[in-house]
């Protein structure tokens, strides 16, 4: 397992268009996805392995890890598209940034 780089840490939320008495949308699921810099066995140098995490109430996938062959990006984009398949979140219009 080889390093390189930094973690990167991203924000991924999958919400709905209903308010609760908070004005918090109504579902709202909270997800953080951390790239780690390692490289996953047998892969290229420049993989990386992201992990999911919930911050919320919130449907999971499995596995939880996802490797991204080209980079950080790729990796946040395995774990999102995952994400997107859960049969809770189909339906929610989604939001993600870099922490």
């Amino acid at each position: 397992m080889a390093k390189s780089g930094n973690f990167r840490m991203y924000n991924i939320k999958f919400f709905g268009s209903k308010q609760d008495a908070y004005g918090m949308p109504e579902p709202f699921h909270n997800y953080l996805v951390t790239v780690a810099p390692w490289n996953a066995p047998g892969a290229p140098a420049e993989s990386r392995i992201g992990s999911v995490a919930s911050m919320s109430d919130a449907p999971m996938p499995e596995p939880r890890h996802f490797i991204g062959q080209d980079g950080p990006e790729s990796a946040l984009m395995n774990a999102y598209a995952a994400l997107t398949q859960l049969p809770d979140n189909r339906d929610l219009q989604s939001a993600h940034h870099e922490l």
